[in-house]
């Protein structure tokens, strides 16, 4: 199998990786991003480059020597509202924002693969499909792409996309045999009492106490009601009640998230939510209302694709290597990309090995180092070139 990712490409990979480090863009705001992407695919021959698909994302399609499936390969562009205190010579020169998740390292390994692919097409059957894809961070980026056409004309047949990921040892690719990541949705909860002065708390319905007992009760149900061989999250993450130490609110408002690995787990909880809150404030005398908004499914990996990624990651690490990773609870709008066509996340791990300290992702130390770039590209590309070959 020809895979061409040589000295003077991987050179290329790790300048434009720390380029695109040094000048983050949140998200709909990736217009030199999208410069730089649109420019370098052209420059190396691909058909259909577009530019302001989905506002600010890129396509283009690479179309081998033969007939033969069609595979979208996808990169996120966004960076996050954080400043960066890693002290690397590349650091972010943007105040405030930072790419603290690695999309820029996604960025730097799509445009890569998209190059060794070109050198190779006349020998490649099929055609890749290449989305670098805005505003990832704020779920909003693949289901525009989606409506914009990304997955028609013709039809895509797989979808590979990586991560970095920070809970991986370097050197390690980790992949999900199944979920990849979690389907998302924020709660909003509204606790209905009657307010007044707090030295008289028997002629009150307090929401605040209320609340209380719903976030407990909440806190109990994945605990209770979820397998503990499956993954689901129930957090409370804030509590608004505008009283005063002597004054009893009317209302008390909760705003939090409910994640889960499937979707038929996530309905229950979120059924299972209203259900005790609407029950602990009738017991108070409250009224309460539950609004759920869902806003991402969960990215779930096909059994054939993770074949190919596996044999993929397993030629460029080494078998010893690659490992079956745990979904993670952070939702990913690749999901609207692999509802629609067999897909596989898989990640490439970036936690130190020597002995310094795991750095999480969305934090303002947050740092990729290059080997894991270069492997992420590396076996990026031989996946995208088993699953051409595979027909």
């Amino acid at each position: 199998m020809g895979v061409s990712l040589d000295d003077d490409l991987v050179a290329s990979l790790l300048a434009t990786w720390r380029d695109l480090h040094q000048h983050p863009e949140l998200a709909f705001q990736e217009a030199r991003t999208a410069g730089i992407v649109a420019e370098r695919l052209r420059a190396i021959g691909l058909e259909d480059v577009r530019e302001g698909v989905a506002e600010t994302g890129v396509t283009a399609t690479l179309r081998g020597g033969g007939p033969g499936p069609t595979l979208l390969l996808r990169a996120e562009m966004d960076a996050l509202p954080i400043s960066e205190d890693t002290g690397l010579p590349y650091a972010s020169r943007n105040d405030g924002v930072m790419h603290a998740c690695g999309h820029d390292a996604h960025t730097a390994i799509l445009l890569a693969v998209a190059e060794a692919l070109a050198r190779d097409r006349g020998e490649l059957p099929g055609t890749v499909r290449f989305a670098f894809q805005p505003a990832e961070e704020i779920g909003a980026g693949a289901a525009r792409m989606v409506e914009a056409g990304v997955m028609n004309d013709p039809p895509v047949a797989g979808v590979l996309a990586l991560h970095m990921h920070a809970h991986i040892p370097t050197g390690v690719i980790g992949i999900p045999p199944r979920a990849a990541a979690a389907s998302a949705a924020e709660i909003e909860i509204e606790i209905r009492g009657r307010g007044g002065h707090s030295a008289f708390p028997n002629e009150l319905v307090d929401p605040v106490l209320t609340s209380a007992h719903v976030i407990t009760a909440l806190d109990a149900l994945v605990a209770r009601e979820v397998s503990p061989l499956r993954r689901a999250v129930l957090t409370i993450a804030t509590v608004q009640a505008e009283g005063a130490f002597n004054i009893v609110p009317d209302t008390a408002r909760l705003t939090g998230t409910i994640r889960a690995e499937d979707l038929e787990l996530h309905e229950r909880l979120a059924v299972r939510a209203e259900e005790i809150t609407k029950g602990i404030a009738s017991a108070f005398r409250c009224e309460a209302e539950l609004t759920h908004r869902p806003f991402c499914p969960p990215v779930m990996n096909h059994p054939d694709m993770v074949a190919i990624a596996r044999a993929a990651a397993a030629e460029v690490a080494g078998a010893d290597r690659v490992v079956d990773a745990p979904p993670v609870m952070a939702a990913d709008d690749l999901a609207f990309l692999t509802e629609r066509a067999p897909g596989c996340y898989v990640f490439v791990g970036i936690a130190p090995t020597d002995g310094r300290p795991q750095v999480p992702h969305h934090n303002r130390r947050f740092a990729v180092d290059e080997s894991s770039v270069q492997l992420g590209a590396r076996a990026l590309l031989v996946a995208a070139r088993r699953f051409l070959e595979r027909g």
